[in-house]
């Protein structure tokens, strides 16, 4: 999310963190996020953890990330609720940009 959107970002303890996995702050404001890993879809459950939080703490938006994927019906709950839901996929996806992105820094400090 860092190399992605900027920013810094902290991850939360592991208990009592109320479905809040990580904070991260950005230019327009505070964003939370949950990752689950599964092997089946993910239901609306942490969408609605997320979304919670995101209303007690007035963030800006939110991320619930997963190794698998989202039920059609937590891709519609999520719908205009500012919680940008990544599956494995996307996720394989943004780590390769970051490990290309760190690359070609280490090559600009080598050159």
């Amino acid at each position: 999310m860092k190399n992605r959107f900027r920013g810094s970002v902290e991850v939360t303890p592991k208990s009592n963190d109320f479905g809040v996995d990580f904070t991260h702050q950005r230019e327009d404001g505070l964003y939370l996020g949950q990752v689950k890993v599964h092997t089946s879809d993910l239901d609306y459950t942490a969408i609605a953890l997320v979304h919670s939080n995101m209303v007690k703490m007035e963030a800006n938006g939110g991320y619930v990330i997963t190794t698998s994927d989202f039920t059609p019906s937590a891709r519609q709950y999520a719908k205009d609720l500012k919680i940008d839901l990544i599956n494995g996929i996307e996720l394989v996806e943004h780590w390769i940009d970051s490990m290309n992105s760190t690359l070609l820094i280490e090559d600009d400090k080598t050159a």
